[in-house]
Formats: C-alpha cells, sequence, structure tokens
C-alpha cells in the first residue's frame, strides 16, 4: 500500500481517493455525532432554550469545518493532501496546515479533545470497510500481496539454487519445518487479531444513535416516517375516533401495544398515525421510530431511550417479528425505567403475521 500512495497510475489513484473520501467520511462521524442532541455537552445544558442554540451553533460549526476540506474529486492526487511529503506528522500538525485549529477551538472543550482523538481511528475504519466492501479495492491489494510474495519466494529460490544447488537441500530442511511451524502460528495469531480488528471496525461504524431514534418529523432519516408523512400530507389517512379512544384507553392503561398484521396491511402506517393522534392530547408525545431489523442490541436501545426521556415520550419498535424475546425484554426493563422518570414512557411494537390454518403449531408465538 505505501508503493501506492506514491504511485500515479489509475489504480494507484483509485486508492489514494479511497483513503481520502475515508478522511471525509470521518469528518461526518464526528459531526452527526456532536450534532445529536442526547450528547452529554447538550444534556449539561438545564436551559433549553441556551441548549438549542448551542446545538444550532455547533451544527453550523462542524458545517464551516467540513467545507474546508476538499472533496475527493477535486483533487489530482489525493494523498499529497494527507501526507505532503511528511506521513509522521499528527493529526493536530496536519489540522493545524488545514487551517482548521482557529474553527476547532470554537468546540467545547469534550468535542475538541473528541476530535482530534477519533478522526485518525474513523478515518481508519471507514478505509478499513472501503477495502472490505470494494471488490475492486479487494482485488488490488490481493494482487499488490501476490505479487510481493511471488518476487520473495523467487529471491528465496535463487539464494538456495546458487548456494546449495537446490531450493530445499536436506542440510536446510529442519530450518524450513521449524519456519513452517512459526509461520502458521502466527498466521493464526494475525486471523485472531484481524477478527478483533473486524468486530472494532463495525461497532465503529454500527448506526448513529440518531439514526436509531428517528423522530416523527420529514427530517427523520427514515423512510418509513417519510412514506407516512407523505401519506399524511396527500389525505391518505383516516383513524375512526373510536379506534382512537380505545388505542389511547389502551396503551395508557398499560403502558405498551403490540399490533400484529399480515405483510402489507398497513402497521407502520397505522401506528404512526395511533402514535402521532396523542400529540393532541392534553399531554403531548414525542414519537420515536425504531426498526428492529437492523438487529440493534438490548442495552444500546435502553440506554437510547434513558437519553431521550427528557419529555413525554412514546417509542414505537417496528418489525419484532422474530425478536419476541427482545421485545419482550424491552418492555419489561423499559417499564421499570418509566416508573422511576418524572416524564410518562409509551411502547407501542408492531410485528408480522404469517397466514396459518387454524390450529396449527406457530414458532414465533410467545407470552410476548
Amino acid at each position: 500500500m505505501v508503493n501506492r500512495l506514491g504511485n500515479r497510475d489509475i489504480a494507484s489513484l483509485s486508492l489514494q481517493k479511497a483513503l481520502h473520501r475515508s478522511l471525509l467520511d470521518a469528518v461526518d462521524t464526528l459531526a452527526r455525532s456532536f450534532a445529536d442532541p442526547a450528547h452529554p455537552t447538550f444534556r449539561a445544558i438545564p436551559d433549553p432554550a441556551t441548549r438549542r442554540e448551542e446545538q444550532e451553533r455547533i451544527k453550523n460549526l462542524m458545517q464551516r469545518i467540513r467545507a474546508r476540506f476538499p472533496e475527493t474529486g477535486s483533487l489530482h492526487r489525493p494523498v499529497d493532501l494527507l501526507l505532503h511529503d511528511a506521513p509522521h506528522k499528527d493529526t493536530r500538525q496536519r489540522l493545524r496546515e488545514l487551517g482548521l485549529e482557529a474553527d476547532l477551538a470554537e468546540l467545547p472543550p469534550a468535542m475538541y479533545d473528541s476530535f482530534h482523538a477519533n478522526l485518525s481511528l474513523l478515518m481508519l475504519a471507514h478505509f478499513r470497510h472501503k477495502l472490505a466492501t470494494d471488490s475492486g479495492l479487494g482485488t488490488l491489494l490481493q494482487l499488490d500481496m501476490t505479487v510481493g510474495v511471488g518476487r520473495e519466494l523467487a529471491a528465496l529460490s535463487a539464494f538456495l539454487q546458487e548456494r546449495f544447488g537446490s531450493d530445499l537441500p536436506e542440510q536446510i530442511r529442519p530450518l524450513f519445518d521449524d519456519l513452517t511451524s512459526d509461520l502458521k502460528a502466527y498466521l493464526a495469531q494475525e486471523l485472531a487479531d484481524l477478527r478483533q480488528e473486524l468486530r472494532e471496525v463495525k461497532s465503529l461504524l454500527q448506526l448513529p444513535d440518531s439514526d436509531i431514534f428517528c423522530v416523527l418529523t420529514s427530517e427523520s432519516g427514515s423512510r418509513h416516517v417519510e412514506r407516512y408523512l407523505a401519506h399524511k400530507a396527500g389525505g391518505r389517512l383516516y383513524l375512526e375516533p373510536q379506534t382512537v379512544e380505545a388505542f389511547t384507553e389502551k396503551i395508557g392503561r398499560n403502558g405498551s401495544l403490540l399490533i400484529r398484521g399480515l405483510p402489507g396491511t398497513g402497521k407502520t402506517l397505522t401506528g404512526l398515525a395511533l402514535a402521532e393522534s396523542l400529540r393532541y392530547r392534553q399531554q403531548p408525545y414525542t414519537i420515536f421510530y425504531i426498526n428492529l431489523r437492523y438487529r440493534l442490541e438490548e442495552n444500546d436501545l435502553i440506554e437510547g431511550v434513558k437519553r431521550r426521556l427528557t419529555q413525554p415520550a412514546l417509542f414505537f419498535f417496528d418489525d419484532c417479528q422474530g425478536q419476541y424475546a427482545l421485545a419482550d425484554n424491552l418492555r419489561r426493563r423499559l417499564q421499570r425505567v418509566f416508573r422511576q422518570s418524572p416524564f410518562k414512557g409509551l411502547l407501542l411494537f408492531a410485528a408480522r403475521a404469517t397466514p396459518t390454518p387454524a390450529g396449527a403449531p406457530r414458532g414465533d408465538e410467545s407470552d410476548f
């Protein structure tokens, strides 16, 4: 890879562009993290108006910082920006050369330290992800490794032929056997380290917290929420008043409710519409939509709910089919959280049912 960073051929430039794009992705990741209302910096501000002002200031500041990074497509040799003939410079020195230090100094201390500490790590995580998912880059590196190993083996063979008259004379077979054994142990450890690195990269590139908990607004980032809002804006939704009354009474009494139905029957649209109907009651609720098809960790979901329980809120967990154990644990644990909170919390679940003959055993049935 070091050789590729110094070359100007098309293949090498594609690798350089992937590395530079990873830098931009790392800045975007940090910007999303700093703009999240659940960030500890904002939670520490008691006054809501001041908190909103600081959120907006940080959001605008990160947009200004991001704009200082040139886009990958505008660079003839992206590696020049990254290395600039000095690959051993630290992150702070590189950021100063990019003219970013003054902007970064306007960040709160915790965010300032986080930017410097995590930019390189996030860049590496994004780059590893690109190498793992881009077949072209992966093939390029495999080819380089194959060529390199081939050259080493050819040189070794030539040396043995010259020195001993054979590629593998008996005099060095014991050494070769020891080397082979050591190499196997080394490769086993390398594979174990690689698996651990992949797990760490996966955790770094997991969905941001704000992308998991989607607020019921046009800027939610969820296609399910956007589809619901489009139906609503087009006048294609109707809730019977008696249904709304029954829903309000049951979820108010039980604290949680499950909607089940066949695929395509409108569980998500119905659930969001019913959840939003609570906004027009005496006690308005903030609606958070969470899709469980992403196989999210239970503790992450619990912590995400806790951070958002700063006002009356309803949490709508969609696509619970096949994950009834997770949904049931969430219900039990969050009910305890809600009892200890000064703000009301409600849970709404939706799960897909499958048509089966009457009386037939079902594998996905549970107490939940």
